[in-house]
């Protein structure tokens, strides 16, 4: 039998070489061939590895994280920027009204700290650069956040309007001030002249100037009013100078305690006047007194230290004065006494005289009764009787001599008391006395 292949000669069942050869060369040709056509394939593959390899080297992008973060950086920004000022004024109010004031600044600050830790979490491949990036805006973000909320913090629309209505009630506040400042300063001005003018007593200017409040006056307000207080001073001090000056203190202390009296409160320019009028008034009591009793008169002088006893305050002292007064009336009084027992009618000189007052006299002691009226002006007497008579009385003080005396020197009251004495006389005996 013979090889179908290359037509040799072979034995039944063998298997001709020529097969296993064409298998080998057909075996290799094929390997060739494929070597052939996957050299090309390798080739356009080898820098696909390259770049896979560059790739692998590089590290890959890990996109995930950076998504994450740009999202929520948009959200902090978004919200922020939303909550803070676009709906401010829609959401402030109703439930939101406590929190929103911190809710505008943790929320924003909350989406900036996820997109912060997204862009860490990016930051290994190829994208490291961009989550960096947002890492760094992140931060920042929530600084500025922080930041808005310490130098400028959210203030609700009700809290404006409050401020507004503050503002405004403060503006009413100036205004207000401003027309007081002119009303009290035109208040005070109006006080002095009507004062000045006298249209005001001190009492009823004091009561005016008590209406005005001193706490709410301004510093130059409270020099004004200050200066009229002084001035309010210095002209009840003039007032009183002119009592004063008259030594009519009786007056100056009743009018100062009768102002004392109807103010609301105690009075420093009236009790500096009161102490000062109550000293000048004892001293004038005590000067006063010694005088009166110096003139013999010392009851005028226990007259007006009675007076004084509801006005002076020195009672002590006071009492003493009196009782000097009362011992000197009393003195007098018995000098009188005795003076007068000198008298046949001691008060032939002060009043006119009756016949029932000398119906009871001898002829001597009316002839003596009408001498003792030339007497008591200080006529001598040629008569020795009558001379002798009148030098012995206390009283007695001869210094007009008889040829120079004449009844011009006499009141009516000792004239006609003469003449009715000497017409009883000589009614008597028609001689009259015989003087020797």
């Amino acid at each position: 039998m013979y090889c179908k292949y290359c037509g040799r000669k072979i034995q039944e069942g063998e298997i001709c070489n020529c097969r296993s050869q064409n298998d080998s060369v057909r075996e290799s040709g094929s390997q060739k061939n494929k070597q052939e056509s996957e050299q090309p394939k390798k080739q356009k593959e080898r820098p696909k590895k390259e770049k896979q390899s560059q790739s692998k080297k590089n590290g890959s992008w890990n996109k995930t994280p950076l998504v994450i973060a740009a999202v929520f950086l948009a959200l902090a920004a978004v919200s922020f920027i939303s909550l803070r000022f676009l709906l401010a004024d829609t959401l402030s109010g109703g439930a939101l009204e406590e929190i929103y004031p911190y809710l505008i600044y943790i929320l924003p600050s909350a989406f900036a700290v996820i997109a912060a830790v997204a862009a860490v979490f990016g930051m290994s491949g190829r994208g490291k650069w961009i989550a960096t990036a947002m890492t760094v805006v992140s931060v920042l973000g929530i600084a500025g956040i922080m930041g808005s909320m310490i130098l400028a913090p959210y203030e609700s629309s009700s809290g404006s309007v409050a401020d507004y209505e503050k503002d405004d009630e403060n503006d009413s506040v100036r205004v207000e001030k401003g027309e007081k400042k002119d009303e009290v300063s035109g208040q005070l001005e109006e006080i002095r002249e009507d004062f000045e003018d006298g249209k005001l007593d001190y009492v009823e200017a004091k009561k005016e100037l008590e209406e005005i409040d001193v706490d709410d006056l301004e510093q130059t307000q409270e020099k004004k009013y200050d200066s009229l207080v002084e001035d309010l001073g210095k002209g009840l001090e003039k007032e009183i100078s002119e009592y004063t000056k008259i030594s009519n203190y009786k007056y100056a202390i009743k009018h100062l305690t009768s102002i004392s009296e109807e103010l609301d409160e105690e009075d420093e320019v009236v009790n500096k006047l009161l102490k000062q009028c109550d000293a000048d008034y004892m001293k004038y009591l005590e000067e006063e007194s010694s005088r009166l009793i110096a003139e013999g008169t010392p009851k005028d002088a226990v007259q007006i230290l009675e007076d004084a006893k509801e006005l002076v305050r020195d009672q002590e002292k006071l009492e003493k004065l009196i009782a000097t007064a009362e011992k000197a009336e009393t003195d007098k009084k018995n000098a009188v006494a005795k003076k007068d027992s000198e008298y046949i009618i001691p008060d032939s000189n002060s009043r006119y005289l009756t016949e029932s007052d000398i119906s009871g006299l001898s002829l001597q002691q009316l002839n003596y009764a009408k001498n003792e009226i030339y007497a008591r002006r200080g006529r001598k007497f040629d008569s020795v009787e009558l001379q002798e008579y009148f030098g012995s009385k206390s009283w007695y003080r001869g210094t007009i001599e008889p040829s120079q005396f004449t009844n011009d020197m006499l009141n009516d009251y000792e004239i006609k008391n003469a003449d009715l004495l000497s017409a009883r006389e000589f009614a008597i005996d028609s001689g009259g006395y015989k003087l020797r």
